[in-house]
């Protein structure tokens, strides 16, 4: 995203911020590395099919595990 952003034009201090958990109502400004534990360039490799340090792996696949209910149908209407 920051490459398309930056090739559009947009502002260099957008393109490069740091990203936060701003949505987090308990501590908002915290930066996303820090909430997640895993950066955002991380993740997008490993959806790449790029190589990831052991590490970010296994922080991503345990959020996947841990979150599997959220990808579930309902069990009723």
């Amino acid at each position: 995203m920051r490459a398309v952003a930056d090739a559009l034009g947009a502002p260099a201090e957008l393109v490069w911020k740091t990203p936060t958990a701003d949505l987090e109502n308990l501590d908002p400004g915290k930066a996303t590395r820090t909430r997640c534990g895993v950066a955002y360039d991380d993740i997008d490799d490993f959806l790449e099919g790029k190589p990831v340090d052991e590490r970010a792996f296994e922080t991503i696949v345990s959020r996947y595990r841990l979150t599997d209910h959220k990808r579930q149908l309902p069990i009723a209407p």
